[in-house]
């Protein structure tokens, strides 16, 4: 009998995952074994299986919907085995200017007190995503600086749908986001998840440092919520602003917004120099997020909440997850990467140095850190063995093991080691301590937290 695999799913390899099963056009993976896989190429409609030797795998198959009986048809080109010569990202965040009209105080991506302006062409980027296709890359995050700045941004997320690859996130103050400009997104097939800062109830214009800010926000999230965007808000906190964090909270709920993160501001560069009296200290942040995490279930507020690294529970969800804490199904802290974020989806900064995150922007050019630039250098060997990539076979148990304290640590075992650029802003390094983990867990707050899970009747995930 012959079998043909369905038009819907191609397969796909990369150096690090042998062979997979890529569903369009949603881009999902499935790893296959490689008897599963040396069964689906099989599958081009001209070969005959044997039906006694493969039938789990075509009964499987069947039921599924991944392949057919053969009745004529062939395989499309483009379904046919192919292996991208780099290890697998699936995501990548791409910073498609640097310019923006706000000079946020807290600005990480500033290196100084400077305006940022690098903006690439549009033709620049157009090659660049042209080449994250050819790496196997399915799905990109847009941001700045602001990328509603960037002229050529509509050509930019039409070359992402006429790719097939997918617009998950867009990072935008919104302040200029006009009414036809969502509109055009969902014209082109785009639904992404809009990540946009507010910084408190009375509080936001100082930060940002553009009056009216405020209330712009507030504006441009009702847009959003009637145009049908889904709206995942970041408000960054600072000693002044501490007691408006509930009613920022209450008022985003009202807002119909999705998802609440809240961060106390990182001690970025430019912070560091502008308002360092502003800092708030680990321990009273972790004390002051305690309180705040009681009065906001008491109050049952009906937004996911994510409390950046440390706790994240989905609304409505039975459990959450305390940030800090190693993954439990990973059986050794040495399969724990160095970034875990950073080895699912890195950064791409506007100048097209590849990183971390985001949040290491400005505080990599401070250290002088170079790991590579995709308009310069081969993507396929930044994504293979580039600096970046060295970096993330590194593994948390093994940094652990370079750091004393770690060694003797009691809660070695539990803790995560924390943010790469957290450690930075410290001034530990790129591989150091980050210190908020110590005053976590040696300070009590991981029994906290945990204390008030069971008291809502919250299951901590393992």
């Amino acid at each position: 009998m012959k079998y043909l695999l369905n038009k819907d799913y191609h397969l796909r390899g990369w150096t690090d995952y042998w062979i997979c099963l890529e569903h369009f056009p949603s881009r999902e993976l499935t790893e296959l074994t490689a008897r599963e896989g040396h069964f689906l190429m099989k599958c081009d409609g001209v070969r005959e299986i044997d039906e006694e030797t493969f039938a789990p795998e075509i009964s499987r198959f069947l039921e599924k919907g991944v392949i057919e009986k053969a009745a004529g048809g062939q395989l499309l080109p483009e379904q046919a085995y192919r292996l991208y010569e780099n290890r697998r990202f699936r995501s990548l965040n791409l910073s498609v200017t640097g310019s923006c009209d706000f000079r946020c105080r807290h600005c990480f991506n500033a290196a100084d007190d400077s305006p940022r302006g690098v903006t690439p062409k549009t033709e620049a980027i157009i090659d660049l995503i042209r080449r994250m296709d050819e790496c196997g890359v399915a799905k990109l995050g847009i941001t700045g600086g602001e990328p509603l700045l960037h002229p050529g941004l509509l050509r930019i997320t039409q070359e992402i749908k006429d790719r097939g690859m997918i617009l998950e996130t867009m990072n935008t103050n919104l302040y200029h986001m006009s009414p036809d400009f969502p509109d055009a997104l969902h014209a082109q097939g785009h639904d992404p998840v809009i990540y946009t800062s507010f910084d408190g109830v009375g509080a936001h214009d100082w930060l940002r440092r553009v009056p009216g800010s405020e209330e712009r926000t507030i504006q441009q999230i009702r847009l959003m919520k009637e145009k049908g965007f889904r709206i995942h808000v970041h408000t960054c906190v600072w000693k002044d602003s501490m007691q408006t964090v509930k009613a920022t909270a209450l008022k985003m709920q009202e807002l119909n917004v999705e998802s609440f993160r809240i961060t106390a501001v990182e001690p970025s560069v430019r912070w560091m120099a502008d308002s360092p009296e502003q800092l708030i200290p680990f321990g009273e942040w972790l004390a002051f997020m305690t309180d705040f995490l009681d009065w906001w279930y008491a109050n049952r507020i009906r937004m996911d909440l994510d409390v950046w690294g440390y706790w994240y529970h989905s609304f409505g969800s039975g459990s959450a997850r305390i940030k800090t804490v190693l993954p439990a199904e990973l059986v050794s802290q040495y399969r724990v990467p160095f970034c875990p974020d950073a080895y699912q989806r890195p950064y791409i900064d506007c100048d097209g140095r590849i990183m971390t995150c985001l949040g290491m922007s400005g505080i990599s050019k401070a250290y002088g850190y170079d790991w590579g630039n995709v308009y310069t250098d081969d993507l396929h060997h930044i994504l293979r063995d580039g600096e970046m990539m060295k970096l993330l076979r590194l593994s948390v148990g093994e940094m652990k093991d370079r750091s004393p304290d770690c060694r003797e640590c009691e809660w070695k075992k539990l803790c995560n080691f924390g943010c790469r650029a957290e450690a930075c802003a410290q001034g530990n390094g790129i591989e150091g301590i980050d210190q908020r983990m110590c005053i976590f867990f040696k300070d009590g707050y991981y029994d906290r937290f945990r204390a008030i899970a069971k008291k809502y009747g919250i299951e901590i995930e393992a």
